[in-house]
């Protein structure tokens, strides 16, 4: 029987660490009006959006046309919220995949209400999870995959990390490219101490701090080739955890009043499974962030070779099992049994190298700058 990924930290504290309900149906929802994504803009703008703004790629999830969003069980919407998971995802949506979309971004977003902290992991697009789930191997398939049908598509997706990760998946949120670029221009830019030359698609960056507006932002998360990248997907995610730092620094520090005025293009270009009622009891708790609460982090592992049937060789990327199960207790089980490595459903295929186990940190360190308890709205999140 499938887990239930819907029972989220507060409702599973009372049960055994890993339930076995069967999987519900919910209804599929898409919330797009402007008090909505007033609601959307507190919470993912200033906690989520810090995280999936920062690198979809192109095209993603245009004209909102993705309806597979998972929903809320009814029976745990009224019980204290105080850990919420949330999935974040970017869909390719190029040209010639409109019917065989990549995840090419797959994040989980941990916001503990009560100690004021969001941890942000990133799962690498090439992890590997094995031939019976997609073709190639990848979880960045899995979205469009036929394999498996119940894993099939955000809710499918949803289930696979809570099945196999065993992390409560509570919600999920996606923005358009154009979504992130309206916001970077419309907070005048984001300031980033750019490590390496930037050559794409037109945009050329020299090394250096400077202010990015939200062309530049896309192709510097964007770029896995080139001087510095000879890691290609691995580096790219190391410069989107220092976009996303550097993004979090100015989004803390911008007014209510600004981020409102952001609604009217915004509203078309997000999708959420959240009601109103959701979204009002955390919303307010949102901008009392401080970016030295906010972690950036990553799945501990390294790339490796495997054999597939149907693509021969497949560079992809293999977890460190024993690692990985520390950081979901440490940061995604909140009030739950801690998990071992027998309890993960993905396999460690190589394990020979360590500087990939524990990359990320605050948004603070990410950026050089000093960590402080000051909040959010000290500076910015006033409605002034």
């Amino acid at each position: 029987m499938a887990k239930d990924i819907y029972s989220n930290s507060r409702r599973v504290r009372k049960q055994a660490a890993s339930p076995t309900k069967g999987k519900k149906q919910y209804k599929k929802k898409r919330r797009k009006s402007p008090l909505i994504a007033i609601c959307i803009v507190l919470i993912v703008i200033s906690a989520l959006s810090i995280a999936g703004m920062a690198f979809w790629n192109s095209s993603l999830f245009a004209n909102n046309t993705d309806t597979n969003g998972a929903g809320l069980d009814d029976s745990i919407k009224n019980v204290e919220e105080d850990v919420i998971n949330f999935l974040v995802v970017g869909i390719d949506q190029d040209d010639g995949r409109e019917t065989n979309q990549l995840t090419d971004t797959i994040l989980v977003v941990s916001f503990h209400v009560k100690d004021k902290n969001v941890t942000v992991l990133q799962i690498p697009r090439d992890t590997y999870i094995g031939e019976e789930y997609t073709s190639t191997g990848k979880i960045n398939a899995l979205y469009a995959s036929s394999h498996v049908e119940e894993y099939k598509g955000i809710e499918g997706l949803a289930q696979f990390i809570y099945d196999k990760l065993n992390i409560p998946i509570d919600h999920y949120a996606t923005i358009t490219m154009k979504g992130f670029r309206q916001v970077i221009d419309q907070i005048g830019g984001v300031e980033v101490d750019v490590p390496n030359p930037i050559n794409l698609d037109g945009v050329e960056l020299d090394p250096g701090k400077q202010v990015l507006n939200g062309d530049q932002a896309e192709k510097f998360v964007r770029q896995r080739h080139g001087e510095g990248y000879s890691n290609g997907d691995i580096d790219r995610l190391e410069m989107q955890r220092l976009f996303m730092a550097s993004l979090v620094n100015k989004l803390l520090s911008t007014s209510k009043t600004q981020l409102v005025t952001m609604l009217p293009g915004l509203a078309k270009e997000m999708t959420t499974d959240m009601t109103v009622g959701d979204m009002a009891s955390i919303g307010s708790e949102v901008l009392k962030l401080n970016s030295s609460n906010i972690t950036f982090t990553m799945v501990p592992g390294e790339s490796a070779t495997v054999k597939t049937s149907s693509y021969g060789n497949q560079s992809v990327y293999s977890i460190h099992a024993q690692l990985l199960v520390d950081l979901i207790n440490q940061n995604f089980r909140y009030g739950l049994a801690p998990i071992t490595v027998d309890d993960l459903g993905l396999e460690e295929i190589a394990n020979t190298v360590s500087y990939l186990d524990n990359v990320g940190g605050s948004a603070n360190e990410l950026t050089g700058g000093t960590d402080d308890t000051s909040s959010g709205t000290t500076e910015g999140g006033s409605d002034e």
